[in-house]
């Protein structure tokens, strides 16, 4: 089962540490790029329906970005 290895991974705290932060620092990138790229997807989603024209969802869109164009 390799439980030498693994006791002797555990037992290093810098080797630990380190592969902790660069998988920390892998995950944070990996959402960073994942929410861009759904983010994305919904502005062109929402665009589209925008430019559709789509009565009830694109009339109650517009309102909701005229009123946060009112407000800034």
């Amino acid at each position: 089962m390799r439980l030498d290895e693994y006791v002797e991974y555990v037992s290093s705290r810098r080797r630990l540490i380190l592969s902790n932060l660069f998988y920390g620092m892998l995950r944070g990138l990996g959402f960073s790029f994942g929410f861009t790229v759904l983010g994305a997807a919904a502005l062109v989603l929402l665009r589209g329906i925008i430019t559709e024209n789509i009565p009830l969802i694109g009339g109650f869109i517009a309102e909701v970005i005229h009123e946060i164009e009112a407000r800034m």
